[in-house]
């Protein structure tokens, strides 16, 4: 096997993926827009974030699970789809679509046979007042970083001895739990608030949910913005939630920052 090196490589796969899943939500008319750091690069540098390794997007629960079924029952391309539900090795509540012509290998996760991909991110209700989401998310966000804790076969070193000793025995104890034991513990609570009568939204199914919810209404209005060549969808409030995500999101962290976050090596079939 050929190793992928060249970040700008890891990129390019990226975007032929989100190119493929962007014109399937346009054709059966599901909503999806990007997020986090690659919303960051679309509005920062019309592109990715120059040393990021990941493309993200997210879509309204509803949406999200019209794509999961369509990519399990109809969908017949090249890309495969990886969830918890069809991939026992999975560790994630999320979903990722991956181009397996290529293959990943991690020290931190056990392999799970997934190639180049996209991360795809569920929007859930949080509640309909904002005391009712704040206590949702503090419950939510225990069991979530558990549970991420829950499918690492190791983790990564905390330079802080304290934080890595006491991260050692909650990862120790999760482990023994397993990960799906905090699987079945999100998904009921997940199943708690309903998309529609919310409020207030967030991505509970992520383990760093962790402050990032919103109202509802913040999502409501799209907008088709340049990204890596060709033009997707992002929320017209953008500002909003980068600022309140990543705070001053337009200024360029220090250069020893500027790596990508995830610790895998591409190689090529």
């Amino acid at each position: 096997m050929e190793e992928v090196k060249d970040i700008k490589e890891v990129q390019r796969l990226s975007v032929e993926i989100l190119d493929e899943i962007a014109t399937i939500c346009e054709e059966k008319g599901f909503q999806y827009f990007l997020i986090y750091g690659t919303l960051i690069g679309a509005v920062r540098h019309n592109g990715f974030i120059p040393w990021d390794d990941d493309l993200d997007i997210m879509m309204p629960r509803p949406d999200y699970d019209k794509l999961m079924e369509y990519m399990k029952q109809e969908y017949n391309g090249k890309l495969k789809l990886f969830t918890k539900e069809v991939n026992e090795k999975y560790p994630y509540m999320i979903a990722r679509i991956s181009n397996t012509d290529y293959i990943i290998q991690s020290n931190y996760v056990e392999d799970y046979g997934i190639g180049a991909f996209i991360d795809v991110y569920p929007l859930d209700g949080m509640g309909v007042t904002l005391k009712e989401c704040l206590k949702y998310e503090k419950k939510i966000k225990y069991l979530g970083s558990l549970c991420f804790m829950a499918g690492r076969k190791k983790l990564v070193k905390d330079p802080k001895f304290i934080r890595r000793l006491a991260k050692f025995f909650i990862w120790k104890w999760a482990t023994l739990m397993g990960k799906k034991h905090y699987f079945k513990k999100i998904d009921r609570i997940i199943a708690t608030k309903d998309y529609a009568t919310s409020n207030y939204v967030g991505c509970p199914a992520w383990y760093a949910a962790d402050g990032k919810f919103f109202e509802k209404k913040i999502f409501q209005e799209l907008i088709k913005h340049s990204f890596e060549g060709g033009m997707y969808f992002i929320p017209k409030e953008y500002d909003h939630i980068l600022t309140k995500t990543y705070g001053d999101y337009m200024k360029l962290p220090p250069e020893n920052e500027r790596v990508g976050h995830h610790f895998y090596k591409l190689y090529k079939k």
